[in-house]
């Protein structure tokens, strides 16, 4: 039997990339300006498209569509989440309206349609066969979740070592509590019970980074997220963090993102840039398919 479904020959995709958030952290609320498919590996919490909330787990698949309001609410524990953002003019014939597109499905982890995920992750930094294998792959996970024809077996695993993970969880507890907290890097040690250069060498090993380069990381996330979310100005979010100034908060914000935290905060405002997510853990090895300009870098949309 003939597919009805056309090619979609203007399908254009703009990022195959990985993440991994900070429990209880959110991102948004952002207007969407593209398509997006999002997987959450492991973890979850609440996702809001518009006015609609979705509780999210591993397996949950979300929809995004232009002009929605986007807003991620994650969890008491740190998620992975694999996404596309991708394009197109119109819809070829035999495709349903976008109006009737799901906006979530609830899928066992270990469907089929994860295996073809990964193969996309992985096509993203092929050697010059990205349009033959990410593009086609990338309509395929689009048919695939419109139909809801899934399943099979596929698996992931997103676990860091022990030491890390008490590591992680500990400075993340810190921070929730005070975030301008100056931890020390004997104590994340004692609390992941290992000696400081046993967890130097798995911080190298895991994250590609040591515990607290990845401390100044997890500050610098934690003020993009104020900066998205709330109207502090400047000087408030470094005393609120525990930068010696605004002038210290603004050139560590633009040594990781690139851009300096007023621009950022305008632009994000008005819909036309987005930061990678995870940024602390963009040297993890699950993100070694991480599709970045440069890594840590804002997608400014008005400068494409």
């Amino acid at each position: 039997m003939l597919d009805p479904w056309h090619p979609l020959a203007t399908l254009r995709i703009d990022t195959v990339a990985t993440s991994i958030e900070m429990a209880r952290s959110t991102f948004g609320p952002f207007l969407c300006n593209r398509y997006g498919l999002a997987w959450i590996v492991d973890g979850g919490g609440t996702t809001w498209l518009d006015q609609t909330a979705i509780p999210t787990r591993p397996g949950s698949v979300l929809l995004m569509r232009p002009g929605m309001q986007l807003r991620h609410d994650w969890g008491p524990r740190r998620s992975f989440q694999s996404f596309v953002v991708f394009d197109f003019e119109g819809l070829a014939p035999g495709w349903p309206k976008v109006s009737s597109w799901p906006l979530f499905r609830h899928l066992e982890p270990g469907e089929f349609i994860f295996s073809l995920w990964r193969y996309v992750i992985a096509g993203e930094h092929g050697d010059g066969a990205r349009s033959a294998t990410v593009h086609p792959g990338v309509e395929l996970l689009l048919r695939m979740f419109l139909t809801g024809k899934t399943a099979d077996l596929a698996a992931t695993s997103p676990l860091l070592s022990a030491p890390v993970e008490r590591a992680l969880s500990f400075v993340q507890a810190r921070f929730q509590a005070k975030p301008d907290a100056d931890i020390k890097l004997a104590q994340v040690a004692r609390q992941a019970r290992v000696s400081v250069q046993h967890l130097c060498r798995l911080f190298k090993r895991e994250l590609g980074t040591s515990p607290m380069e990845c401390l100044r990381l997890l500050r610098v996330e934690l003020a993009a997220s104020l900066l998205e979310r709330k109207e502090q100005n400047l000087a408030a979010i470094a005393e609120q963090l525990g930068y010696s100034s605004q002038f210290h908060l603004s050139r560590s914000f633009k040594q990781y993102y690139g851009v300096t935290p007023s621009d950022y905060r305008a632009a994000f405002a008005a819909g036309l840039a987005t930061r990678q997510g995870g940024l602390p853990f963009r040297y993890h090895r699950l993100r070694r398919y991480l599709y970045e300009r440069a890594p840590g870098e804002v997608v400014m949309w008005g400068q494409e």
